[in-house]
């Protein structure tokens, strides 16, 4: 069943029972579309259940060794780090006039749940890609001098300029500047003399490649940092990527977009195709020219609170209908080294 076979309309929001089935369907279609939950686990353990938050621990590694006959083995008490997830509330009010559903020629209520379901999805691969790129944002202040003509940032594995301003002025990316995204530096067309400050998201704590081809991913890229994520005794089977990154793999002659199989699995959530092994997804929220390479299973986890709940309420001093929906979710990488980052494949990367 989809939300159009509901065919809500403003007479018909009443009864808890309607309702209720009404947000069931409408979180199954959010999930649905959201293309990054392929890249994570679901536990729903604090659904229905008290408590703000669950913690899942990570145990040091133990390993078999050889026993010599009537000897024991040696005992080994494995060390545990956990990690805290605490799920935040996301949802939007929606304010509908009641001139609105009487002079529409579509039902303008299932219009608006549509499109909250839809939001909904969005901003769970949101919080999921932000989870996995494990990004935070610096504003670095550039001195300026008479020769300068690069500047090194205080971190690496740079996933993105924001901005670069020099006394003020917004300089472009590519013409006025490049940057060496893995070492995060700074090169500038010309010599800058005057104070700036560039903002920047950078990856905390994951591993990042560099792509072999500065502007360019390809199919080598993939496989280093599956390679990498294998040599941590993990097995990577999910890759998410940008649609030009997609359309990198897309230009070389060993790739080809899976709808040209007509294969049933087409049908999930933004998956175009299938490399080495990994699934891979696309989508506009992650950040163009990075690529996240994942064991699903094992590297980070979606963890739902409260799933898609939908309220209706009447205002009757200002003649509305007001639609609120609400979720509450977290996501964490649980094991950094089961997830690889691929950077270096922005039109502006220079590398030193």
């Amino acid at each position: 069943m989809g939300l159009e076979e509901f065919q809500v309309t403003s007479d018909e929001i009443s009864g808890s029972l309607f309702i209720n089935a009404l947000a069931a369907e409408m979180s199954k279609e959010s999930l649905a579309k959201t293309v990054a939950i392929n890249a994570v686990t679901v536990n729903t353990e604090l659904v229905g259940s008290p408590g703000k938050s669950i913690d899942f621990p990570r145990r040091a590694g133990v390993a078999f060794a050889a026993i010599t006959e009537n000897a024991s083995a040696s005992a080994v008490t494995p060390s545990y780090t956990t990690v805290t997830v605490t799920p935040t509330k996301y949802g939007a009010n929606v304010v509908i006039t009641n001139e609105a559903v009487e002079d529409s020629r579509f039902d303008v209520i299932e219009e608006v749940l549509d499109t909250l379901t839809r939001a909904s999805a969005l901003q769970k691969d949101a919080v999921i890609i932000d989870a996995l790129l494990d990004r935070l944002t610096d504003i670095a202040t550039v001195a300026g001098s008479e020769d300068s003509t690069a500047f090194t940032l205080s971190v690496g594995n740079v996933i993105r300029v924001l901005e670069v301003t020099i006394s003020g002025t917004t300089l472009a990316a590519s013409t006025s500047y490049t940057v060496d995204h893995k070492l995060g530096v700074i090169h500038y067309a010309t010599t800058i003399a005057s104070a700036g400050l560039v903002t920047y998201e950078y990856a905390q704590s994951l591993t990042m490649l560099q792509s072999d081809t500065a502007g360019l991913l390809q199919g080598r890229d993939l496989l280093a940092a599956q390679a990498q994520i294998r040599a941590n005794d993990y097995e990577p089977d999910v890759v998410l990527m940008h649609p030009a990154q997609h359309a990198d793999l897309l230009n070389e002659a060993r790739f080809y977009d899976v709808s040209q199989k007509g294969d049933a699995e087409v049908n999930k959530a933004g998956w175009v195709m299938r490399a080495f092994g990994m699934d891979i997804f696309v989508s506009t929220q992650i950040p163009d020219g990075n690529v996240v390479v994942v064991d699903s299973a094992r590297g980070a986890k979606l963890v739902m609170k409260r799933a898609l709940t939908v309220k209706f309420d009447d205002d009757i001093t200002l003649d509305n209908r007001v639609v609120a929906a609400t979720e509450m979710y977290a996501c964490s990488v649980i094991r950094a080294e089961a997830v690889c980052l691929i950077g270096g494949m922005q039109d502006e990367d220079g590398r030193s």
